[in-house]
């Protein structure tokens, strides 16, 4: 008999008889009691019943006739418990008690464990089970009809499910070296030679080294040559996978599993050196490479690729079917596009930039007008997401896309902007000028003659190309109409001459130094301006843009109640670049600028503004190579007096007489102010600067040229209410839904183009079966297309489970919007012949 105290089992065997319980079942699989039964029985208040395998169905018809009578019961057997088919005992032991007299049949009946072995196995595990914490995380585990020891392996890694893919991604969160942290955990309980065997018999790793590098580098390298749709090299023969698709849709799991993105990428890199994968997939073409995410370097050789493409000025390779530009585009949505993301839009810009082709020459200033509101403001807008981002990349990702820069530099400045600016000058006088597009008309033409309340965003230095950015923002949603306007500033092209502009007034004046009248007054403040437009209009009122977007939605109704026209004021943009500590982040300035526009946009739309306009007091110019003597413009002490100077700043001198000096081109004062001021504004012909003091120098503006002079007037409408857009539909057109392969092909149509009321969508894909677990691996695909029906179609392959399919059955593809979780599942009948099934989920 085990070491017990008979008081301890009689107290043990009594405390479960109640009132609702009248039989204690006690199954004494080795006998340990069989000889001190008369003693137990003798201290119960209950008869014994002993019952034997050969004498079940005798002692059930006497339990029957006890529970008939209301009579209670010890049954007790020296023998195990039969198995389910052969228990009589099976329904009587659901709605009664058990007892047990030892440590692991009491464990066992705590856990609720049926297995046959199951003793076995809590005796073979006695260290693991003795502290409470994984007691509770092996119960907790233990469902799914999962093997015992897979269960105790994800109790051990502290996995979220009892799966072996599980364990692994807990496995990852440690390095691939012995010193592994969860492989030391299944060392210290005697389980990692059962980790082994899961493993074997999961993927097929039958290597000689049973070591975590060795194990991962036979999945990175399975799922690189799957990609490439090549088999593996004879030299990598021993990293072969019997059973690789397991493997493929392991990785492309956990890749979506957001806490093992960066381990995981780390295991990558890992297998990467360890495999010297610089020189194992070199002589890789890139068409085979371009399909290849395993591995966050094959990103690096793609970007090095690209970058000597654009520097050949190879702008219509192909890697496969695959346009540089395409190329770029699909490595950005691949798992490791993220780190990559500003190198690749480096690329993106630079291609966009270096492939437009500029306006031709222009016969006259409208020709030079339409011409850069109709194409080459995009080259501005490229120039400056192209600057941004290489502003923002990452310093080990700079040497990926060395040489571009100099080469996209020289493009724009020399092959672009210096054109255009040369070009604008040639033809642009005050007089070809048509009086609507005048800025100084703006308010008589967009303000006064609107019948409902307007308001007037103004912000400093916004230039046209960012506008149209802007523009398109708010297009995409339909709650809002836009229309895109134009209109040509004065000269100089500088804030306290274009913000008077913008006033209502019947004459401006230039009073001196930074000085612009409207009507006589100063205007030169917020505070004034308001008051200007007081005097055109009573109901109108004037504040900085960060002051109304400060306020809650109740002090916006009641900051704009009564008011007709409003004016609100931004200059993130001009205060940015005029500063030489901050000019370099001029283009970051304008992208927020652009971003919060939006967002005052969407807040004035929310308290029932209708009518919006944006508008800007001039552009700039700017460049990110530093000038050099050549491109500045030295104005003597003799020519300068000679002229009467007045004023000089980079972009302009104010004289009373015309600079006499070569590339320099004038323009009388009055003419541009529509008085009878007989000063005159000097500018450069070229992009070039006058010598002259000033914080910045590389954003200058002031002169004369189309992105400096051509501002935006956007007329915005909203209506109230919830925009109607819906995300992008994907559905199935796959022609024959069966599947015939692991590898399942399937063809998604995007529903309709992306509109203003059709929105981008990001959807995941993947099979599950009748239970809804999942069976193949994850594919992210993001429905962002505008092209027309037939192109966006697009062909996406998953990769089946290893396990057991049942022809004929049906499966179902899956479809899902990652951010709304919204499905739609599509059938698919299993027609093929898989072996598989390991009696565990991998």
């Amino acid at each position: 008999m085990a070491e017990l105290d008979l008081a301890q089992v009689v107290q043990g065997i009594t405390s479960l008889f109640t009132e609702d319980n009248h039989f204690v079942f006690w199954y004494d699989e080795d006998a340990d009691f069989e000889d001190n039964i008369p003693a137990i029985a003798s201290q119960l208040s209950q008869p014994v019943v002993t019952v034997m395998p050969n004498n079940q169905f005798e002692v059930k018809i006497r339990l029957t006739e006890m529970q008939r009578n209301g009579e209670s019961a010890l049954v007790y057997s020296p023998k195990p418990e039969p198995d389910l088919s052969l228990n009589l005992m099976a329904d009587m032991l659901r709605y009664s008690k058990r007892y047990a007299a030892d440590a692991l049949t009491m464990l066992k009946e705590e856990l609720g464990l049926t297995q046959p072995d199951a003793r076995d196995f809590l005796k073979q595990y006695a260290a693991f089970f003795a502290n409470k914490e994984r007691k509770q995380r092996f119960a907790k585990l233990n469902y799914n009809d999962q093997p015992l020891e897979l269960v105790l392996l994800a109790a051990l890694a502290k996995a979220q499910s009892p799966a072996l893919g599980a364990i692994l991604q807990e496995v990852i969160q440690s390095s691939l070296d012995d010193d592994n942290e969860v492989l030391a955990q299944f060392d210290k309980y005697g389980a990692l030679d059962v980790f082994w065997d899961f493993a074997r018999k999961a993927y097929g790793f039958d290597g000689d080294h049973e070591t975590l590098k060795y194990l991962f580098t036979a999945m990175f390298l399975n799922l690189a040559y799957d990609q490439a749709d090549r088999g593996l090299p004879a030299k990598l023969e021993a990293y072969k996978l019997g059973r690789a698709n397991n493997a493929i849709t392991f990785i492309q799991n956990t890749r979506n599993v957001i806490t093992c993105r960066e381990p995981l990428q780390r295991v990558a890199t890992t297998v990467w050196e360890f495999i010297n994968g610089a020189r194992l997939f070199e002589g890789m073409d890139m068409a085979e490479l371009a399909l290849i995410d395993a591995f966050p370097q094959i990103d690096r050789v793609i970007l090095k690729w690209v970058t000597a493409r654009l520097l050949a000025g190879d702008y219509g390779a192909h890697a496969g079917r695959q346009t540089i530009g395409e190329l770029i585009v699909n490595r950005l949505g691949r798992p490791y596009g993220e780190n990559y993301a500003s190198a690749y839009q480096i690329q993106q810009n630079a291609l966009a930039l270096l492939t437009v082709r500029p306006s031709d020459k222009p016969a006259d200033l409208s020709a030079a007008i339409a011409g850069y509101i109709g194409q080459d403001y995009q080259l501005d807008t490229s120039y400056r997401h192209f600057t941004a981002a290489c502003a923002a990349v990452a310093p080990e990702l700079e040497t990926l896309t060395e040489g571009i820069r100099a080469k996209v530099e020289n493009a724009y400045l020399n092959d672009f902007l210096a054109d255009s600016v040369r070009n604008w000058t040639a033809v642009y006088t005050a007089a070809n000028v048509p009086s609507d597009r005048y800025q100084r008309n703006f308010y008589r033409q967009y303000v006064s003659v609107s019948e409902e309340r307007t308001v007037v965003i103004v912000s400093d230095a916004f230039r046209y190309e960012a506008a149209r950015e802007l523009q398109a923002q708010l297009d995409a949603r339909d709650v809002m109409k836009t229309q895109m306007q134009y209109l040509v500033t004065g000269l100089p092209s500088v804030t306290y001459f274009g913000m008077p502009a913008l006033l209502p007034n019947r004459a401006l004046s230039y009073d001196g130094n930074k000085t612009v009248l409207a009507d006589g007054q100063l205007v030169n403040s917020t505070g004034l301006r308001s008051d200007a437009l007081k005097a055109a209009n009573p109901a109108s009122v004037a504040c900085q843009l960060r002051d109304f977007t400060g306020m809650n939605s109740q002090q916006r109704k009641e900051f704009l109640a009564g008011q007709k026209v409003v004016y609100l004021y931004d200059n993130q943009v001009d205060t940015t670049g005029e500063k030489a500590v901050s000019e370099q982040s001029v283009f970051t300035a304008t992208q927020t600028a652009i971003t919060q526009l939006a967002r005052a946009v969407e807040q004035l739309r929310n308290v029932s503004v209708v009518h919006i306009i944006v508008t800007a007091d001039h552009g700039f110019i700017y460049r990110y190579s530093a000038l050099d003597s050549a491109n500045k413009i030295v104005i003597d002490d003799a020519a300068w007096e000679a002229a009467g100077g007045i004023k000089k700043e980079q972009r302009y001198a104010i004289t009373a007489r015309p600079l006499e000096i070569t590339g320099v081109s004038h323009q009388r004062l009055g003419e541009l102010m529509g008085n009878d001021d007989a000063r005159f504004v000097n500018y450069p012909k070229s992009y070039n600067i006058f010598q002259a003091p000033g914080p910045s120098q590389n954003y200058v503006h002031g002169g004369s040229s189309a992105q400096e002079m051509i501002v935006p007037v956007l007329d915005i409408r909203t209506r109230t209410g919830r925009s109607a857009a819906e995300p992008a539909k994907l559905h199935d057109v796959t022609s024959a839904p069966r599947i015939t392969s692991r590898d399942v092909y399937v063809q998604l149509m995007q529903d309709s183009a992306l509109s203003e009321t059709v929105t981008a969508a990001n959807y995941l894909i993947y099979f599950e079966d009748a239970d809804g677990n999942q069976i193949s691996g994850v594919r992210e695909f993001r429905a962002d297309s505008r092209a027309e029906a037939k192109e966006r179609i697009q062909r996406v392959r998953l990769t089946l489970k290893d396990a057991k399919y049942l022809n004929g059955r049906k499966y179902m593809l899956v479809i899902r919007n990652a951010d709304t979780d919204e499905m739609q599942r599509t059938p698919y009948t299993m027609d093929m012949v898989i072996g598989g099934g390991f009696g565990f989920d991998i």
